[in-house]
């Protein structure tokens, strides 16, 4: 959210998903290249993470989406999907894709601050809330007061709450139905294992 207050709306996007992705090409070089084998089987225990295995064993794009955009630990999301049967490059499809529709959120919701001060409960009067509106010719930033003033109108601030309930809303439903499908995977397993 703080590059939201950083940069205008489409620069903060562009940045969030430029920063997202390479931190996925990262996690999955680092998960796929330095992991050793022992690694990946004690990661693999855990039974939740078994079934999530066979999910993204069975159809990866599909499952690899619906793990980017669930709710389920952030560690799993980055870092296990990376260790799943799946290739680089429907692996960072599935977080362009997920990168594309979460980074407006979070750039809107952190545009909605005036200021770090604002989002981190200081109140300051010391100067008014500046945005890079362009660069020059070296690159440096060019300055200017923040065209949406420093107050936002109850129906802004309304707006931005719904738009990050909403962001919010999706992404627990999307966690609930992998967990479930997972636990059926589970269950099945353990059918299949009885009756050998």
């Amino acid at each position: 959210m703080i590059v939201g207050i950083i940069y205008p709306l489409r620069e903060a996007i562009l940045v969030l998903i430029g920063s997202k992705l390479l931190g996925a090409t990262f996690s999955y070089f680092v998960a796929n290249n330095f992991f050793s084998e022992e690694t990946r089987r004690g990661y693999l225990q855990s039974k939740y993470l078994k079934g999530l295995y066979e999910l993204v064993k069975k159809e990866p794009f599909k499952y690899g989406l619906l793990i980017r955009f669930s709710s389920i630990p952030i560690i799993i999301r980055n870092y296990g999907l990376a260790v799943l049967p799946i290739r680089y490059l429907t692996y960072i499809a599935c977080v362009f894709l997920q990168s594309s529709v979460s980074s407006p959120f979070q750039a809107y919701a952190g545009s909605q601050f005036t200021s770090f001060m604002e989002y981190s409960g200081v109140k300051t009067t010391s100067a008014p809330p500046m945005v890079i509106i362009d660069y020059d010719e070296e690159g440096n930033p060019i300055f200017s007061e923040d065209p949406r003033g420093a107050i936002k109108s109850d129906n802004e601030k309304i707006f931005g709450l719904i738009v990050v309930l909403l962001g919010l809303a999706c992404t627990m439903f999307i966690g609930v139905k992998i967990k479930k499908k997972v636990a059926e995977i589970n269950l099945q397993a353990e059918k299949d294992e009885k009756r050998q």
